[in-house]
């Protein structure tokens, strides 16, 4: 295996092993009732970093393939799925933020605040 993709290998190793765990900490924090945005869009931000790494390692794979070999895999399909959902972590990662209306009367819906 060439050296680029036994690092990409080892990056991608680490990453999953380090989001792994962050994520079962996290899953024991939330079963405790404690829900947190930021911990949701961290995980989300560790995930889009993957995802590029997936790509870049989808992309060292297929300069080792084999061209001549009975069966090919369909690195563009696949690069091409993985950017789709990088694009859909990042719509919602970085869309606008909608505020929440409040209503201007107090709860019997009489008074102004």
């Amino acid at each position: 295996m060439k050296k680029g993709i036994k690092s990409l290998f080892l990056v991608s190793a680490v990453l999953l092993g380090a989001s792994t765990s962050v994520m079962a900490a996290q899953k024991d924090s939330d079963q405790a009732g404690n829900f947190d945005a930021q911990r949701e869009r961290i995980g989300l931000q560790t995930i889009e970093t993957q995802l590029v790494k997936i790509n870049e390692l989808a992309t060292a794979v297929q300069a080792s393939a084999n061209p001549n070999g009975k069966y090919h895999f369909n690195y563009a399909k696949f690069q091409n799925e993985i950017e789709q959902i990088q694009h859909q972590v990042n719509d919602y990662l970085y869309r606008p933020l909608q505020p929440i209306p409040e209503s201007v009367l107090d709860k019997s819906g009489s008074q102004f605040q």
